[in-house]
């Protein structure tokens, strides 16, 4: 019985190392600022056939509103 559980492979025997190519975009730097806009200028607005949809940043205005319809 013990040579039956030593004879399972385990995850780690069975895992296959992948080696990747070294990335060739630059790294992302967004400063914590431009992070909680979220949109140029606060907000994004959509338009669609007899809508107009608003998404503003959060914390942005003053009532807390984050979606408009």
């Amino acid at each position: 019985m013990l040579d039956e559980e030593e004879e399972k492979p385990t995850v780690e025997a069975t895992q296959k190392n992948i080696e990747l190519p070294p990335s060739w975009v630059c790294p992302l730097n967004i400063t914590a600022k431009d992070f909680e806009k979220r949109y140029p200028n606060s907000r994004k607005t959509y338009f669609y056939k007899k809508t107009r949809v608003e998404k503003y940043a959060p914390y942005n205005m003053k009532d807390g509103i984050v979606l408009k319809v």
